[in-house]
């Protein structure tokens, strides 16, 4: 575990960010019955919308550890791993971000990597896209 820390802390701060894999991202994109009741075509689709936003803090996104950047030594460890090669070969993913029409923000994939990018940079750039409030009903 504290190799994964000192991988963070020689990290350079230079990350570019690429966009989600939302083919892939469906696997988690399906836990939320507004999203499965569209299907994945369709999510990809809505997903495909959205835009990389840049964050400094993660306190109103709800379903990540990222508020808590500390927590990410309690996280899975190949995820871990996984996050940690990205940003350490400078092009991370970007984690999504579904945005309801209330303000409500749901972390729907990338929760290891935000809350690796959170704890060592204290920022990080995610796609966030707007859910429709008529998938709801």
């Amino acid at each position: 575990m504290i190799k994964l820390f000192d991988i963070l802390k020689e990290i350079t701060d230079s990350v570019q960010y690429s966009n989600p894999n939302f083919e892939k991202e469906w696997m988690e994109a399906k836990r939320y019955p507004e999203f499965k009741k569209l299907g994945k075509a369709k999510w990809v689709e809505l997903a495909k919308t959205g835009k990389p936003v840049n964050l400094t803090s993660a306190k109103d996104i709800n379903n990540t550890n990222a508020d808590e950047p500390n927590t990410f030594k309690t996280l899975n460890p190949e995820k871990q791993e996984r996050a940690l090669a990205q940003i350490e070969a400078g092009n991370v993913e970007m984690p999504i971000v579904a945005l309801y029409s209330d303000g409500y923000k749901e972390l729907i994939g990338g929760n290891t990597r935000l809350t690796a990018l959170m704890l060592q940079k204290g920022k990080a750039t995610i796609w966030q896209f707007k859910v429709p409030d008529e998938i709801l009903l």
